[in-house]
């Protein structure tokens, strides 16, 4: 998790995909790109059918996006490297990392990210962090690649865990095979959990083609998945989807 500038910090990296159009800026040498979030040209059509293969998809990838938000330098096993990079090393910080073809396992990150991060001393917020870029996933044949990631979290006493903490993210994702193309996700209420659970709170919502939406409802122990049945745009019909609501304890509906 996060550690304080004693410690080695965060760090992130980006790349220009040739998929969308780049917007990127230099930092410590690094490119970010800032290409906003928008729903991408290979945007599904979500429907009840896909809702929860797509939730599931989203869950793997925010993990992710945290995970890269947290990164320090190292060399990956078996290969590839991290780095993390400030541009600024006093309170509040900033810097990049960037994922140079990092596999570990059978998962392969590049890209980079940049980031801002604010320590306090106080009981309240410990600290505040947000960090943005573009990443590319090779995993185990689920790959898919995340533009325009827009990531926030607030965490509270970090010492002794568990600490509560509250984030908001929103990114595209595109050439997922697993959801046959994109979708674009934003944070509809902040998302509330502590370090050693699922979250209990907050909401998610999802655009693909065609004006299809849904929302991802999270709850105490489940999520729940709603899917806009009008796709005109006149109005906005939520059906819950067979099943739901689906117990978070299980990996596939953690996020």
């Amino acid at each position: 998790m996060l550690r304080k500038f004693s410690s080695t910090l965060l760090t992130l990296t980006v790349s220009c995909f040739l998929l969308w159009g780049c917007a990127s800026e230099e930092q410590n040498g690094v490119s970010i790109d800032r290409t906003p979030a928008t729903i991408p040209a290979d945007a599904v059509v979500i429907t009840a059918a896909n809702a929860s293969a797509i939730t599931i998809e989203l869950q793997k990838i925010t993990k992710a996006i945290r995970a890269a938000s947290n990164a320090a330098s190292k060399t990956c096993d078996p290969t590839g490297t991290i780095t993390l990079a400030f541009l600024k090393t006093t309170n509040p910080a900033n810097g990049t990392i960037s994922f140079a073809s990092c596999k570990e396992g059978n998962v392969t990150t590049s890209g980079a990210l940049g980031f801002d991060i604010n320590y306090y001393n106080n009981n309240n917020i410990d600290y505040q962090l947000a960090s943005y870029g573009a990443l590319s996933i090779i995993d185990d044949g689920d790959d898919y690649k995340i533009f325009g990631i827009q990531f926030a979290e607030t965490g509270e006493n970090i010492s002794p865990k568990p600490f509560p903490y509250h984030r908001t993210t929103a990114f595209a994702v595109t050439l997922n095979a697993a959801i046959g193309g994109g979708v674009l996700v934003t944070t509809g209420a902040d998302i509330y959990g502590a370090s050693d659970k699922c979250p209990y709170a907050g909401t998610l919502t999802v655009a693909g083609a065609s004006n299809s939406k849904m929302i991802i409802t999270i709850g105490v122990d489940q999520i729940k998945i709603e899917v806009d049945t009008d796709t005109t745009n006149n109005s906005e019909g939520y059906v819950e989807i067979q099943g739901s609501p689906f117990s978070t304890p299980s990996s596939s509906y953690c996020f």
